[in-house]
């Protein structure tokens, strides 16, 4: 049996580290080739950013899925579709037709998307699944930091294919690799779906119950603001390197890696870490501190050269690697501290929920991803890149210092209830207070 839940995690894990893939796989690639069938900047921006716009409008509709066919159903559809969807865009290099190959084009990457979003939506549940509680924020990391690799991974092996074979042989793997173990994992997993044993005895969970959690509404609006910063100069960071300091794609495309791998390989570090007492609100805490500290000092740098040309260039970098761990620490932190409203407030512990609330996450993620693309770019043209830094770095005092109160709060409960526990000797009003410490911690 338990070599079955291993199995089936690994089958998990590996379907989220091809979506990662997918999402980035086109990156280095579709643009040139489009451009040469006459479709211009624009109109692959649309295709490229279609993607963010169709995660936000599919993720809520996860749970419903979940609801109807269950977890590991579902999940094999996503990864289907995905697959297919993937497999199908290496055959657009056919067409020569600017009209036909733009639509056709746009219509893959709308439906791979749609894929996409289910996959990462649906593998936070059934992954927790596979492994007790005491493990889930291990899991909740590995699951996330595996798509994370892939999206780091998706534009070198991209590149690296469409060099060697072609256009069509990235999209080809990728979606037949989807395709094949999406397939396994319908075969192979045993995953009892528990919605559909709760749903004669219990109600079924909703949005609105889930917001209405104590703390989610707070927590969901930190997400929102810190969740999703690097987007803030996703536009703006490429021609901002290439002005101040002269560096080429490839040596701006290495410096931009720098964020996604410290990413990717603390945010397992994170998961033990919280799984043996470091609480999601610390966590929080201490990433937004990282993410206000690495803005700083790209905005500082930047406005004022206090050092020679390449220690500026390092220090960007270390600015990059640090934003990228605390936002590891934020992203696990959030997911695991969302979770817990829902635990807290009682809620059905179900698949469907599970998936409501990562559903939730995710949106977070796609929306903060969207404002600050848009809004960064904006500052950009009006302040110029270090400004813009300076005055994000400003904004996210707000929710550090929001998450400091709370935490000194609870500090300040918890000793109230020390204080009361020196001078009680009654066992039953020792529990209570032991109990009130516990939930003090907790919230």
């Amino acid at each position: 049996m338990k070599f079955r839940k291993i199995l089936n995690f690994c089958l998990v894990i590996c379907v989220m580290f091809l979506a990662g893939l997918s999402y980035t796989l086109v990156t280095p690639i579709f643009p040139a080739e489009a451009l040469t069938r006459g479709v211009s900047v624009s109109e692959s921006g649309i295709v490229l950013g279609s993607a963010f716009v169709t995660s936000l409008f599919c993720i809520p509709f996860s749970s419903k899925l979940v609801d109807v066919f269950g977890a590991k159903f579902s999940f094999a559809i996503a990864g289907i579709l995905a697959g297919f969807s993937n497999f199908s865009f290496g055959f657009i290099s056919n067409l020569h037709h600017h009209t036909s190959y733009f639509l056709i084009s746009l219509i893959l990457r709308v439906l791979c998307a749609t894929g996409e979003s289910l996959i990462t939506t649906i593998a936070f549940p059934l992954g927790s699944a596979q492994f007790d509680q005491k493990h889930q924020g291990k899991v909740l990391a590995i699951v996330e930091s595996s798509f994370s690799v892939g999206m780091v991974a998706g534009p070198s092996i991209g590149g690296l294919l469409y060099n060697i074979w072609g256009f069509s042989i990235p999209f080809w793997t990728t979606g037949g690799l989807t395709i094949i173990l999406s397939v396994l994992g319908l075969i192979l997993m045993q995953h009892k779906d528990e919605i559909h044993e709760e749903t004669s005895t219990l109600k079924r969970t909703t949005y609105k119950e889930i917001l209405g959690c104590p703390s989610m509404l707070s927590s969901v609006f930190v997400y929102l603001l810190t969740g999703n910063s690097f987007s803030l100069y996703s536009a703006s960071m490429e021609p901002y390197l290439m002005k101040r300091f002269g560096l080429n794609p490839g040596e701006i495309g290495l410096l931009l890696m720098g964020y996604s791998l410290s990413n990717a390989i603390i945010s397992p570090v994170i998961g033990i870490l919280m799984d043996y007492g470091l609480t999601p609100l610390k966590g929080i805490l201490f990433g937004n501190t990282l993410i206000v500290t690495a803005l700083l000092v790209l905005g500082i740098n930047g406005s004022v050269p206090m050092f020679g040309e390449s220690a500026s260039v390092a220090l960007t970098s270390i600015a990059l690697l640090v934003q990228g761990s605390g936002t590891a620490f934020i992203t696990i932190g959030s997911m695991i501290q969302l979770l817990g409203c829902v635990t807290k407030a009682g809620v059905a512990n179900t698949d469907h929920t599970k998936s409501m609330v990562s559903s939730i996450w995710l949106m977070c993620w796609c929306l903060s991803g969207f404002i600050f693309t848009t809004s960064g770019s904006y500052a950009y043209d009006v302040l110029g890149f270090p400004w813009t830094c300076i005055l994000q770095a400003v904004i996210l005092c707000i929710p550090l210092c929001w998450m400091l109160f709370k935490l000194l709060s609870s500090n300040t409960d918890k000793q109230i209830i020390f204080t009361k526990l020196d001078d009680s000797s009654d066992s039953e009003e020792l529990a209570i207070y032991e109990k009130n410490c516990i939930m003090a911690e907790l919230k």
